[in-house]
Protein backbone atom coordinates (compact mmCIF):
# COMPACT_ATOMS: atom_id res chain seq x y z
CA UNK A 1 0.00 0.00 0.00
CA UNK A 2 1.23 3.45 -0.91
CA UNK A 3 0.54 6.83 0.69
CA UNK A 4 0.30 10.07 -1.29
CA UNK A 5 0.46 13.24 0.80
CA UNK A 6 -1.38 16.08 -0.92
CA UNK A 7 -0.90 19.48 0.76
CA UNK A 8 -3.80 21.06 -1.16
CA UNK A 9 -6.69 19.89 -3.32
CA UNK A 10 -5.38 19.17 -6.85
CA UNK A 11 -1.70 18.66 -5.88
CA UNK A 12 -1.71 14.86 -6.01
CA UNK A 13 -4.31 14.78 -8.77
CA UNK A 14 -2.40 17.14 -11.05
CA UNK A 15 0.98 15.60 -10.31
CA UNK A 16 0.58 11.82 -10.31
CA UNK A 17 -2.99 10.61 -10.81
CA UNK A 18 -2.21 8.94 -14.14
CA UNK A 19 0.48 6.87 -12.41
CA UNK A 20 -2.17 5.75 -9.93
CA UNK A 21 -4.54 4.86 -12.78
CA UNK A 22 -1.76 2.95 -14.54
CA UNK A 23 -1.35 0.66 -11.52
CA UNK A 24 -4.89 -0.56 -10.73
CA UNK A 25 -3.56 -3.55 -8.79
CA UNK A 26 -1.83 -1.25 -6.28
CA UNK A 27 -3.71 0.23 -3.32
CA UNK A 28 -3.19 3.94 -2.69
CA UNK A 29 -4.25 6.18 0.16
CA UNK A 30 -4.48 9.84 -0.82
CA UNK A 31 -4.35 12.03 2.26
CA UNK A 32 -5.39 15.66 1.79
CA UNK A 33 -4.00 17.97 4.43
CA UNK A 34 -5.96 21.19 3.82
CA UNK A 35 -8.79 22.84 1.91
CA UNK A 36 -6.32 25.06 0.03
CA UNK A 37 -3.39 27.40 0.40
CA UNK A 38 -2.94 30.35 2.68
CA UNK A 39 -4.19 33.59 1.05
CA UNK A 40 -5.87 31.61 -1.74
CA UNK A 41 -9.39 33.02 -2.26
CA UNK A 42 -10.65 29.64 -3.51
CA UNK A 43 -9.72 27.84 -0.29
CA UNK A 44 -12.88 26.20 1.06
CA UNK A 45 -14.52 22.85 1.74
CA UNK A 46 -15.68 22.95 -1.89
CA UNK A 47 -12.12 22.31 -3.03
CA UNK A 48 -11.98 19.30 -0.73
CA UNK A 49 -15.15 18.02 -2.37
CA UNK A 50 -13.58 18.48 -5.80
CA UNK A 51 -10.65 16.28 -4.75
CA UNK A 52 -12.96 13.69 -3.23
CA UNK A 53 -15.08 13.55 -6.40
CA UNK A 54 -11.94 13.16 -8.50
CA UNK A 55 -10.74 10.08 -6.63
CA UNK A 56 -14.19 8.47 -6.59
CA UNK A 57 -13.55 7.73 -10.28
CA UNK A 58 -10.47 5.62 -9.49
CA UNK A 59 -11.30 2.39 -7.61
CA UNK A 60 -7.85 1.56 -6.19
CA UNK A 61 -7.74 4.76 -4.12
CA UNK A 62 -8.90 5.44 -0.56
CA UNK A 63 -9.31 9.19 -0.14
CA UNK A 64 -8.93 10.70 3.34
CA UNK A 65 -8.93 14.37 4.26
CA UNK A 66 -7.72 16.19 7.34
CA UNK A 67 -10.90 17.86 8.56
CA UNK A 68 -9.48 21.13 9.76
CA UNK A 69 -10.16 24.77 8.97
CA UNK A 70 -6.47 25.50 9.41
CA UNK A 71 -4.21 26.06 6.45
CA UNK A 72 -0.88 24.26 6.54
CA UNK A 73 1.05 27.43 7.38
CA UNK A 74 -0.99 27.75 10.59
CA UNK A 75 -0.26 24.19 11.71
CA UNK A 76 2.74 23.41 13.87
CA UNK A 77 5.34 21.02 12.49
CA UNK A 78 4.74 18.62 15.37
CA UNK A 79 1.03 18.53 14.52
CA UNK A 80 1.76 17.60 10.92
CA UNK A 81 4.32 14.99 11.94
CA UNK A 82 1.73 13.57 14.34
CA UNK A 83 -0.85 13.32 11.55
CA UNK A 84 1.56 11.36 9.35
CA UNK A 85 2.66 9.21 12.32
CA UNK A 86 -0.97 8.24 12.95
CA UNK A 87 -1.39 7.21 9.30
CA UNK A 88 1.74 5.07 9.49
CA UNK A 89 0.37 3.32 12.58
CA UNK A 90 -3.01 2.66 10.97
CA UNK A 91 -1.84 1.36 7.58
CA UNK A 92 1.06 -0.75 6.33
CA UNK A 93 2.64 1.52 3.74
CA UNK A 94 5.71 0.53 1.75
CA UNK A 95 6.04 3.93 0.01
CA UNK A 96 5.20 7.58 0.66
CA UNK A 97 4.90 10.15 -2.13
CA UNK A 98 5.50 13.80 -1.22
CA UNK A 99 6.05 17.15 -2.98
CA UNK A 100 9.71 18.09 -3.46
CA UNK A 101 11.79 19.90 -0.92
CA UNK A 102 12.99 21.86 -3.95
CA UNK A 103 9.58 23.50 -4.49
CA UNK A 104 8.61 27.17 -4.66
CA UNK A 105 5.50 26.62 -2.54
CA UNK A 106 6.47 26.81 1.13
CA UNK A 107 3.50 24.66 2.21
CA UNK A 108 4.65 21.91 -0.15
CA UNK A 109 8.11 22.06 1.41
CA UNK A 110 6.65 21.94 4.91
CA UNK A 111 4.73 18.72 4.20
CA UNK A 112 7.79 17.16 2.58
CA UNK A 113 9.93 17.98 5.60
CA UNK A 114 7.37 16.67 8.10
CA UNK A 115 6.97 13.42 6.16
CA UNK A 116 10.72 12.88 6.37
CA UNK A 117 10.58 13.36 10.12
CA UNK A 118 7.84 10.71 10.36
CA UNK A 119 9.92 8.22 8.40
CA UNK A 120 12.86 8.23 10.79
CA UNK A 121 13.85 4.65 11.55
CA UNK A 122 11.18 3.17 9.27
CA UNK A 123 11.70 0.90 6.26
CA UNK A 124 9.42 2.89 3.97
CA UNK A 125 10.43 4.23 0.57
CA UNK A 126 10.22 7.98 -0.08
CA UNK A 127 9.48 9.39 -3.52
CA UNK A 128 8.99 13.05 -4.50
CA UNK A 129 6.45 13.90 -7.19
CA UNK A 130 6.81 16.87 -9.51
CA UNK A 131 4.31 19.71 -8.97
CA UNK A 132 3.65 22.80 -11.11
CA UNK A 133 5.64 24.82 -8.55
CA UNK A 134 8.66 22.50 -8.51
CA UNK A 135 11.87 24.42 -9.13
CA UNK A 136 13.91 23.94 -12.29
CA UNK A 137 16.84 22.84 -10.10
CA UNK A 138 14.93 19.66 -9.14
CA UNK A 139 15.98 16.65 -11.17
CA UNK A 140 13.67 13.71 -11.76
CA UNK A 141 15.23 10.25 -11.81
CA UNK A 142 12.09 8.24 -12.54
CA UNK A 143 9.57 8.77 -15.34
CA UNK A 144 6.20 7.07 -15.79
CA UNK A 145 4.81 6.89 -19.32
CA UNK A 146 1.22 8.18 -19.06
CA UNK A 147 0.66 8.86 -22.76
CA UNK A 148 -2.31 6.50 -23.00
CA UNK A 149 -3.93 7.95 -19.87
CA UNK A 150 -3.29 11.63 -20.56
CA UNK A 151 -6.69 12.47 -22.08
CA UNK A 152 -8.48 10.59 -19.32
CA UNK A 153 -6.50 12.50 -16.71
CA UNK A 154 -7.39 15.84 -18.32
CA UNK A 155 -11.05 14.87 -18.29
CA UNK A 156 -10.89 13.98 -14.60
CA UNK A 157 -9.11 17.26 -13.78
CA UNK A 158 -12.18 19.15 -14.93
CA UNK A 159 -13.60 18.15 -11.55
CA UNK A 160 -11.61 21.09 -10.15
CA UNK A 161 -14.04 23.73 -11.33
CA UNK A 162 -12.64 26.28 -8.87
CA UNK A 163 -9.23 26.10 -10.57
CA UNK A 164 -10.08 25.85 -14.27
CA UNK A 165 -9.27 29.52 -14.93
CA UNK A 166 -5.84 29.28 -13.28
CA UNK A 167 -2.82 29.43 -15.63
CA UNK A 168 -1.51 26.01 -14.64
CA UNK A 169 -4.84 24.42 -15.64
CA UNK A 170 -4.72 25.77 -19.19
CA UNK A 171 -4.13 23.21 -21.96
CA UNK A 172 -0.75 24.58 -22.99
CA UNK A 173 0.67 24.51 -19.46
CA UNK A 174 -0.76 21.06 -18.79
CA UNK A 175 0.94 19.86 -21.96
CA UNK A 176 4.30 21.35 -20.98
CA UNK A 177 4.06 19.87 -17.49
CA UNK A 178 3.69 16.36 -18.91
CA UNK A 179 6.60 16.61 -21.35
CA UNK A 180 10.29 15.80 -21.02
CA UNK A 181 12.82 16.28 -23.80
CA UNK A 182 14.80 13.10 -23.18
CA UNK A 183 11.61 11.06 -22.84
CA UNK A 184 10.40 12.43 -26.18
CA UNK A 185 13.68 11.29 -27.76
CA UNK A 186 12.69 7.80 -26.66
CA UNK A 187 9.21 8.09 -28.13
CA UNK A 188 7.39 8.81 -24.87
CA UNK A 189 4.97 11.71 -25.36
CA UNK A 190 3.56 12.26 -21.85
CA UNK A 191 5.14 11.52 -18.50
CA UNK A 192 4.71 12.07 -14.79
CA UNK A 193 8.01 12.80 -13.10
CA UNK A 194 9.40 11.55 -9.82
CA UNK A 195 12.57 11.62 -7.76
CA UNK A 196 13.27 8.46 -5.76
CA UNK A 197 14.89 9.61 -2.54
CA UNK A 198 15.29 6.14 -1.06
CA UNK A 199 13.81 2.84 -2.08
CA UNK A 200 13.39 -0.33 -0.03
CA UNK A 201 11.44 -2.33 -2.63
Amino acid sequence: MKLILSPHPDDAEYSMSATVMKNPETEYVVFLLSDGGDNDPTTSFLRREEAENFWKKIPNVKFISCYSNNTICNMKDWELVGIVDDLLKKYSFDTIYVPPLDDNHFEHRKISECARASLRGKKISLIEYCTPSTRSTWNANHFVDVSKLYKRKLQFLKEFKSQLDRPYFQDYNLSIFHEDYFCRLRGVERVEKFKIEFDFS
